[in-house]
């Protein structure tokens, strides 16, 4: 598989995941974007031996929103708050997560993160309340 083909396999997943963790459109895009080039640069790291592609896959797309919402936590979305500074109930990024089974995702992450090794484990098991 090229990583041409990966992309148009796996972007609308990777976009629908990162905008049902961020709830904020622009960071969605970014996250994932920047989560495809990350992939480009270290698909080479990927050792089947180690466990199917869609677990690393997965695995590292958590690590990876893990890793954006923890340098961004300061950081405030205007498109969570009205002009006032109170929260808008309405996240604009709620049409684009219908469809969305939340079981099936919960399922592969979960599933991912117990594929890893115990240690890194351990450490991905209390991001998985943010899934509910």
């Amino acid at each position: 598989m090229t990583f041409e083909q990966l992309y148009l396999e796996k972007n609308q997943y990777v976009n629908k995941v990162c905008l049902r963790w961020l709830r904020n459109v622009q960071d969605a895009e970014d996250v994932s974007q920047g989560y495809f080039v990350w992939i480009y640069e270290n698909l080479h790291k990927y050792d089947s031996n180690k466990g199917t592609f869609q677990k690393w896959f997965v695995a590292n797309l958590v690590f990876y929103i893990q890793h954006f919402k923890q340098y961004n936590k300061h950081r405030t979305h205007e498109s969570l708050f009205d002009g006032d500074g109170s929260y808008v109930n309405d996240i604009p990024c709620n049409k684009h997560t219908e469809g969305i089974d939340a079981a099936i995702t919960r399922g592969a992450i979960i599933n991912a993160i117990n594929s890893l090794p115990l240690q890194s484990a351990k450490q991905a098991r209390p991001w998985l309340c943010m899934l509910d």
